[in-house]
C-alpha cells in the first residue's frame, strides 16, 4: 500500500510536496468503510482507499500521476534492456529565473507498506545520472521499531558510491559494481536476484498503474484479461452498466501482418492484435447472432470504459494502486460514484486496493453514501480524501488536503458544503476568470 509520495523538482513542483494517504485520526466519518489499518499488527495508524485530486487547469494534478509513473516505470525497467547513454526520465522545474548553468536534480521518494514491513525508498537524479538513492526499512510488528538502512547511494568526488548494508541479504558491493549510472540500484539488484528486491519491485512497484484513454498497454490490457478469463464477468458487467445495448463481449485475434509489413516497409513475421467485438441485443432482449468492432459503434465513454475496465478489476483483485487522469472525462456521474464506491467498499476492496484520481466533477463533494456502520448517511469522500493541487505566482503547484484547510482558525467541518464553498473559491485552487470580452 502507498502511503506518501513525495515529489521535488520535477515538472510544476519546485520544492517539497507530498501526498499523503494517511487517514487522519480527527477525521472520524466513514472509518470502517474509506481506510484500513496499515498493518494486523498496528491498529492507530489507518491508510486511505481513495484520493481524489481538484485543481484548475493546469494546476499541476497531471503532472502529480506523470511523476508517479515515472518513478515507478524507472524502478520497473531502469536495470533492463536499457542503453549506457539512456536517458534518465526526469524533467526539472523551469520556472525559475536565476539559474546558472544545469538545473539542480530532481528528487522523488515513497513510504509504502509490504507485508509488515514499512519501506522508505527515492532518489533524486538529473537527465544522465542518478545522483542519490536510499531505501530504508521499518518493522511494524515491533511498536518502536527504528528505521534500519539497507543502502545508501551518493556521490563522492564524482564517484558514485553504492553502500548496501548486510540487512540488505544478498545485496552485495559486485552488484553495486554493476549497477550503471543512469540506472537505480533496486532495480539491478532486482534483475539479479536479491531477494527483497525482487519482492520490492514485483509485488510493490508492479502492482502500481497509472491510467491514460490514451495509453496504449493499458488499451491492450482489458482485452488480455478476457482473453485470459480473468475478472470477465466483472468486466462484462463494469461495461453493461456504460451501455445497456451490449449483450457481452468476445475478443478476436486479428492478423494484421500484410499491414505491420507495409508500415515497417520491409515483411515481418506473423502480427497479431486483440480486436475487442461486440454483440448487441435485438429488440427482444437477445444478442445478435454477428459481432461488430467494439470501436466501430461505441461511444468515447464506452471505449474508455472498456480499457478502464481491465486495470481496475486487476487492481482490486491484487491489492494494488491504480491513478487515474481525469477519472470522469466522458464518463457518467453515476458511473464514477460506482468506481469510487467499489475502492471505498469493504465487500468489493476486501485487499485494499488504492485509487487516485483527478477529477472537475465537483458533485462528488457533496455526494452521500449510506454508513452502515452509523446507521446513517455520510460523505461519499471523508475530508482527508479531497486534495487540492494550486499553482502560485512562481509557477509552482502546492499540493494540500481539505482536512488542513481552516476557517477563522478553525477546521473545516464534516458537514459543511463542500461544493459550494470550493467553487466560491474558500479553498483555493479554482481558475481565475477574467472578462473574456476583454482584449
Amino acid at each position: 500500500m502507498l502511503l506518501r509520495f513525495t515529489v521535488e523538482n520535477m515538472f510544476s513542483f519546485q520544492g517539497i510536496e507530498t501526498l499523503d494517504l494517511v487517514a487522519v485520526k480527527s477525521c472520524k466519518e466513514r472509518m470502517g468503510e474509506a481506510t484500513f489499518p496499515i498493518c494486523d499488527c498496528e491498529s492507530d495508524r489507518r491508510a486511505l482507499k481513495v484520493v481524489a485530486l481538484y485543481g484548475a487547469n493546469a494546476s499541476g494534478k497531471s503532472n502529480l500521476l506523470r511523476a508517479f509513473h515515472l518513478f515507478a516505470e524507472f524502478v520497473r525497467s531502469s536495470a533492463v534492456g536499457s542503453l549506457t547513454d539512456a536517458r534518465v526520465p526526469v524533467s526539472p522545474f523551469l520556472h525559475v529565473a536565476n539559474w546558472e548553468g544545469p538545473p539542480p536534480p530532481s528528487r522523488m521518494e515513497m513510504l509504502f507498506v509490504h507485508g509488515n514491513f514499512q519501506y522508505r525508498y527515492g532518489f533524486s537524479a538529473t537527465g544522465v545520472a542518478v545522483l542519490e538513492e536510499w531505501l530504508y526499512r521499518k518493522e511494524l510488528a515491533r511498536r518502536y521499531a527504528r528505521e534500519i538502512e539497507l543502502f545508501v547511494r551518493y556521490q563522492d568526488d564524482g564517484r558514485d558510491v553504492i553502500e548496501p548494508s548486510a540487512a540488505f541479504d544478498r545485496a552485495d558491493q559486485l552488484i553495486a559494481e554493476k549497477t550503471r549510472r543512469n540506472a537505480l540500484f533496486l532495480s539491478t539488484a532486482s534483475m539479479l536476484a536479491v531477494p527483497e528486491a525482487m519482492e520490492i519491485v514485483q509485488n510493490c512497484f508492479g502492482r502500481m498503474a497509472v491510467f491514460s484513454a490514451d495509453s496504449d498497454a493499458m488499451n491492450v490490457q482489458t482485452s488480455k484479461m478476457i482473453v485470459d478469463n480473468r475478472y470477465r464477468a466483472q468486466i462484462l458487467s463494469f461495461l453493461a452498466q456504460t451501455d445497456e445495448t451490449i449483450d457481452h463481449i468476445e475478443i478476436e485475434k486479428k492478423n494484421v501482418t500484410d499491414e505491420f509489413s507495409s508500415m515497417m516497409g520491409r515483411q515481418v513475421g506473423e502480427a497479431f492484435v486483440l480486436e475487442p467485438r461486440v454483440f448487441l441485443k435485438n429488440p427482444e432482449g437477445h444478442a445478435y447472432g454477428q459481432s461488430i468492432p467494439l470501436e466501430s459503434i461505441a461511444s468515447r465513454g464506452t471505449f474508455k470504459a472498456f480499457h478502464l475496465a481491465g486495470p481496475m478489476f486487476e487492481t482490486l483483485g491484487s491489492g494494488g494502486v491504480m491513478m487515474v487522469d481525469e477519472l470522469d472525462c466522458r464518463l457518467h456521474p453515476i458511473l464514477v460514484r460506482q468506481i469510487i464506491r467499489l475502492f471505498n467498499s469493504k465487500t468489493s476492496n476486501p485487499k485494499n486496493a488504492q485509487l487516485i484520481f483527478n477529477t472537475h466533477d465537483t458533485n462528488l463533494l457533496n455526494d452521500k453514501v449510506y454508513d452502515a456502520d452509523k446507521n446513517r448517511y455520510e460523505n461519499l469522500l471523508r475530508r482527508d480524501q479531497v486534495c487540492f493541487v494550486e499553482r502560485g505566482g512562481d509557477y509552482a503547484s502546492h499540493i494540500y488536503s481539505l482536512i488542513e484547510f481552516q476557517k477563522d482558525g478553525k477546521a473545516i467541518r464534516k458537514d459543511a458544503s463542500f461544493e459550494k464553498d470550493y467553487l466560491n473559491g474558500l479553498y483555493g485552487s479554482i481558475p481565475y476568470i477574467g472578462n473574456f470580452w476583454e482584449v
